[in-house]
């Protein structure tokens, strides 16, 4: 589990190194693809030693988990491409500006949610429910510390425009 701890953080401080409005400003397409590879591996290393799996449930486990980690991508492509929009309307954002971003934001985590309950349940009926706790209390973890990775690299939403009229 040490192991776990010190990949979790290298995680995080690979993902220090990004600053994620600027890097948008520079064209880092294939920087922010790098790191999203890295941070793959490094998750399925992860995984590998945490999950403590015999033969016969990493058979079953890991398609189980290509499919699950290529359905995040998707979420996690909405994710960047968001990130983009703000970083591209945040000088010259409004309410309504703001108002159609969050909309967007609580969506993807809604349907990060449902895919994760999709997943568990799906995880829990082939290999039973500690298995499939651990890989979300797993998931979840490396997810939070990159959330908030992101998070805090991200500035406050500034007002920039003159506030709407209520």
């Amino acid at each position: 589990m040490k192991r776990f701890v010190f990949a979790a953080l290298s995680i995080l401080l690979v993902l220090g190194s990004v600053n994620l409005v600027a890097a948008q400003d520079q064209g880092s397409e294939q920087y922010v693809e790098l790191m999203r590879q890295d941070i793959r591996a490094q998750a399925t290393a992860i995984f590998t030693e945490a999950m403590m799996l015999t033969d016969a449930q990493g058979e079953i486990f890991w398609p189980i988990y290509r499919d699950y980690k290529h359905q995040v991508s998707t979420i996690g492509d909405a994710r960047i491409a968001l990130i983009k929009e703000y970083a591209a309307k945040y000088n010259t954002m409004d309410d309504a500006t703001a108002n159609g971003i969050m909309d967007k934001v609580l969506k993807l985590n809604k349907e990060r949610n449902s895919l994760r309950e999709k997943y568990y349940k799906k995880m829990r009926k082939d290999l039973g429910g500690v298995l499939a706790a651990r890989f979300f209390q797993i998931d979840r973890i490396l997810n939070e510390i990159i959330d908030l990775q992101v998070s805090a690299e991200l500035p406050l939403v500034q007002h920039t425009a003159a506030p709407a009229q209520e």
